[in-house]
């Protein structure tokens, strides 16, 4: 599932740090300008998708992900991978090396990221 990108924003300030109230999240989002029904309305959209849940904390609201970063960055590579490479890990590579540019430090971290897989 890919969020689009006023959700992805208000997960962004969830991941750093959770459970939040909503003037937290709004102080984590100031520099989108949006107002306080916006916020509340894309928390309930979140809620909607299954990926935030809300608790309450007496007649106060916290909100936490319940999706990861970690999982959400893994389920949009993925996707990436198969609709653009075919799921092939090495057209994806191969792109980045002569299409993006790779430094030699970047060719040494994906090195060593295959050396410690291959053990």
């Amino acid at each position: 599932m890919k969020l689009p990108d006023s959700e992805l924003e208000v997960m962004l300030v969830l991941w750093q740090n959770s459970p939040l109230k909503t003037p937290e999240i709004m102080k984590g989002l100031k520099h989108t300008g949006w107002s306080i029904s916006t916020l509340q309305a894309l928390l309930q959209r979140l809620e909607d998708k299954g990926v935030v849940t809300k608790t309450m904390e007496g007649r106060t609201k916290l909100y936490s992900p319940l999706l990861s970063q970690k999982d959400y960055s893994h389920d949009l590579s993925n996707d990436m991978l198969k609709r653009f490479y075919r799921g092939s890990i090495s057209s994806f590579l191969a792109h980045f090396a002569e299409v993006e540019g790779m430094t030699q430090k970047d060719l040494e971290e994906i090195q060593a990221i295959i050396d410690r897989k291959g053990k």
